[in-house]
């Protein structure tokens, strides 16, 4: 494992050397500003998450993954978002998406904080409980709901990394 993490690391290094720029001057010809970098994962190579702003100073969150993640978190979401007749939103919002150079999808930023023991009230347990109907009603299995990927969005739980999810 620790020679998979220094490899990993060495790539990341790498591509913020020689990239970095490049995709912080492709994001500005699209609008967006002030990138930073949010995270790099040592076990996944090709995973990279960015925080940028747009000329308004809204902030937004940017996930760069491999095409086929990028593309199938996209149509999971806005099939998701199609079905959500109530419109509670308990997915993050995708606001672009680029295939083509660098491969990314920019989300609208989630002013949450992790679920922590002192947040937890009774009425997580029935947004979770509604979250959980409406994905198996729509045949949508998540496959890594854990404490990691549950935001609070003031009193608003969002799920996030679709992009392991399984749809019959």
């Amino acid at each position: 494992r620790l020679i998979i993490h220094i490899r990993n690391l060495i790539i990341s290094i790498k591509w913020i050397f020689n990239s970095y720029i490049k995709f912080k001057n492709h994001l500005e010809g699209r609008g967006y500003y002030a990138l930073s970098l949010s995270k790099i994962w040592l076990w996944k190579e090709d995973s990279k998450y960015f925080t940028v702003y747009n000329t308004d100073g809204n902030c937004f969150f940017v996930k760069m993954k491999t095409e086929k993640s990028v593309l199938y978190e996209y149509k999971l979401l806005s099939y998701i978002s199609s079905k959500n007749i109530s419109k509670d939103r308990f997915y993050p919002e995708i606001v672009e998406t680029n295939t083509t150079g660098f491969i990314y999808n920019i989300y609208k930023n989630i002013n949450g904080r992790k679920m922590s023991r002192s947040s937890f009230k009774i009425s997580f347990i029935d947004q979770m409980r509604r979250i959980l109907v409406f994905l198996k009603e729509h045949k949508i299995i998540h496959r890594d709901i854990r404490p990691h990927n549950i935001l609070l969005d003031h009193n608003n739980i969002i799920l996030l990394d679709f992009e392991h999810c399984i749809m019959n």
